[in-house]
């Protein structure tokens, strides 16, 4: 007999982001006159954004009954022992199914994660323009952000000699290196049954969570890994992100069949891609994350730290809570005038496509980057914690979080708006330290780091494992998880 193939119950979806602008280099170049040289272009603030450690993640399209989910597995693992069970409402068809390119992904998470942004008090007292010129960088945002590698998750595919009654097998074909087939079942202990028959190890107690998607009718999406057909590189093996659409008149992500393989505490992050919409669960308690929060600078270099101690301290005052950290557009916001900490990459038309928008009733050639609004759902659970699917429901529009992060005072409540452009921010605020040797110094004039030595106050060391401070690395009263 041959091994058993372990089957993971649920979505494993996994979004990896990490980008970095790095300055380039400005070569040194000979000419025939002399010239003053220029003084260094001055630096943006620094950004950075978060890394989940643990994070289910999918992408959703809406439009009408139209959903399109879309996500990325991160499975490490020998290929040929991965496969993948995901309910889906309607029978889907060889069309239905395709995979993306990992990079958009990439794109998707550097437009909503929530982030920091750290900013410089600039010289008070006028700085001496250099008298010779020297080798220099162009300053660059350093955007550099991360999406968390998710829970594993397998599932199970079989074939259709083994007749186990009443499991049907209504599709099957291939995409990539995925061979999928297409279930249905009348019962919930037989689709348990057949699935074990087919040398798939099952988490106990599957059959009783599948039971309700079988009473509703649905299908089950199985998708397998041929080994044979990966491209194989240097480094773990990364599988192609997967992507299908089906017309339902309910808007959910079924979920509860993550719970049959989670040994603790899980964040489940959804992004929700719609035009002129922004989503909420339906079926759960909601709340909008604080933004425009003050940060120690000190805190800086731990800000995934920081972050994840924040949302524990959230979810704890209001648990159960599903919990929105960005509703705003996805084509990228370029503010006219300065404005620290304002802007925001985007997705291209391109992008939306990859991600559905081709299959979208209401698609038009062009244009509908600018219509789209992106929702970012972030929900922190445990195995006794997502009882029922998610389910969503429109929402009113937000705004926040998107001012000029120099501003001295800053909302740190989404407030309803016209359209949403909220976003989760921090911001850290490099004070200068050194005495001013000018008669008219001019303080609280910020932007990036200064060239050259910056008097700044060295970080704090926070060790593995350590506690996080979060009442003295955030400035000011936060209610929403108890600082007062």
């Amino acid at each position: 007999m041959p091994p058993l193939r372990p089957l993971a119950s649920a979505l494993t979806l996994t979004a990896a982001l990490g980008l970095a602008l790095l300055p380039p280099q400005v070569a040194d170049a000979m000419c025939t006159c002399m010239m003053r040289p220029r003084p260094p272009r001055p630096r943006p603030p620094s950004e950075q954004s978060i890394l989940l450690s643990r994070a289910t993640r999918a992408v959703m399209m809406r439009d009408g009954t139209r959903t399109v989910l879309a996500f990325q597995n991160d499975y490490v693992g020998p290929p040929e022992d991965f496969a993948l069970l995901v309910p889906v409402p309607s029978l889907l068809r060889e069309d239905d199914v395709r995979t993306l390119p990992h990079d958009v992904f990439r794109r998707l998470e550097a437009v909503a994660a929530p982030r920091m942004i750290e900013l410089w008090e600039q010289p008070p007292c006028p700085q001496r323009t250099p008298t010779t010129r020297r080798r220099r960088s162009i300053g660059a945002l350093d955007a550099v952000g991360a999406s968390a590698s998710g829970r594993q998750e397998r599932a199970a595919a079989g074939a259709d000699d083994v007749r186990v009654q009443p499991v049907r097998v209504e599709a099957r074909f291939s995409e990539a290196e995925y061979d999928i087939t297409i279930l249905g079942a009348d019962d919930s202990f037989a689709l348990e049954r057949w699935l074990r028959a087919h040398d798939y190890e099952l988490p106990p107690g599957a059959g009783a969570v599948l039971r309700p998607y079988v009473q509703q009718g649905m299908k089950f999406f199985v998708a397998k890994v041929d080994a044979s057909r990966l491209r194989r590189g240097v480094g773990p093996q990364m599988l192609s992100p997967l992507r299908f659409h089906f017309d339902s008149e309910t808007f959910r992500l079924p979920v509860r069949l993550g719970l049959l393989n989670s040994d603790g505490l899980q964040d489940l992050v959804v992004h929700v891609l719609a035009p002129d919409t922004r989503y909420e669960a339906a079926n759960y308690p909601n709340a909008v994350a604080p933004t425009n929060l003050p940060l120690h600078p000190a805190a800086a270099p731990h800000f995934e730290r920081v972050y994840d101690a924040f949302f524990d301290k959230l979810r704890a005052h209001r648990p159960g809570t599903v919990v929105t950290e960005y509703a705003g557009p996805v084509s990228g916001l370029r503010p006219p005038r300065p404005c620290l900490g304002c802007d925001r990459p985007g997705l291209s038309e391109r992008d939306l496509d990859l991600l559905g928008a081709d299959v979208l009733p209401s698609r038009v050639a062009g244009g509908l980057a600018r219509r789209m609004v992106l929702t970012r759902l972030h929900y922190r659970y445990g195995r006794s914690a997502l009882p029922d699917d998610l389910v969503f429901r429109p929402a009113p529009a937000i705004r926040g979080g998107h001012e000029n992060a120099a501003a001295p005072e800053l909302a740190t409540r989404a407030r309803r708006a016209r359209g949403n452009r909220f976003g989760v921010r921090f911001i850290a605020k490099h004070r200068w330290r050194a005495p001013t040797t000018c008669r008219s110094p001019r303080r609280n004039v910020w932007g990036g780091r200064p060239w050259g030595p910056f008097p700044d106050a060295p970080p704090e060391a926070l060790p593995p494992g350590a506690h996080v401070p979060l009442d003295r690395w955030i400035e000011g009263r936060v209610p929403a998880i108890g600082l007062r």
